[in-house]
């Protein structure tokens, strides 16, 4: 049976994907005045169960934030941390000692969604350049349940149908991780192969 994604297909999505990190946790790194450490990057072909399962060890108080990303290849790009990791975020951005805030509050849930925002943003206009292409994002969401979270997603049939999902994700100073998924059907995974070969070179 032929695999639904070939190892030389991960290896260029993961290629693409790793440049895409690199170019906005070095622009995050300067936003934040921070040192960033970019975590492994993996794609897969994943059913939303299976996509679930990856969530853990992200499962204690987890903290979910999400775009959904409309054009011809409509995506979902999904933040998804602990609460004491995003939490660090926000006092980070906000320029305060780390455990300043000690939990979700009005103040620092607005931060949260605009950081999340400007990181999804970073990778938004990664896509922009790969698969030559104008999108609209819908404003950010946040969740305390990633699971439940996946069925706001905007795909149709969520739990029946296969997703292209890419992940990354970046550390802060051994204090702070946060897992970053772009999330695409996967009977899409054709065309957005194709669009990587003509255009990786835009982001390199």
């Amino acid at each position: 049976m032929k695999p639904d994604i070939t190892s030389s297909e991960k290896e260029l999505i993961k290629k693409a994907l790793a440049i895409a990190s690199k170019n906005s946790f070095s622009a995050l790194s300067q936003t934040l005045s921070k040192k960033i450490k970019a975590l492994k990057t993996d794609v897969d072909i994943l059913s939303i169960k299976d996509l679930i399962e990856t969530f853990y060890p992200y499962t204690e108080k987890p903290i979910a934030t999400w775009v959904k990303v409309e054009n011809k290849l409509q995506n979902t790009i999904f933040v998804l941390s602990r609460e004491n990791d995003i939490l660090r975020l926000a006092d980070v951005a906000l320029h305060k000692e780390y455990g300043f805030y000690k939990s979700l509050s009005d103040e620092n849930v607005s931060v949260i969604k605009q950081i999340c925002d400007l990181i999804i943003g970073y990778f938004i206009d990664a896509e922009i350049k790969l698969f030559a292409d104008n999108f609209e994002q819908s404003k950010p969401e946040l969740s305390i349940n990633p699971a439940r979270a996946v069925e706001f997603f905007g795909f149709k049939d969520v739990y029946s149908q296969k997703f292209l999902v890419l992940s990354t994700g970046f550390s802060i100073e051994n204090s702070i991780e946060c897992k970053i998924f772009l999330i695409f059907k996967a009977n899409e995974k054709n065309e957005i192969i194709k669009r990587i070969e003509e255009n990786i070179h835009l982001i390199s």
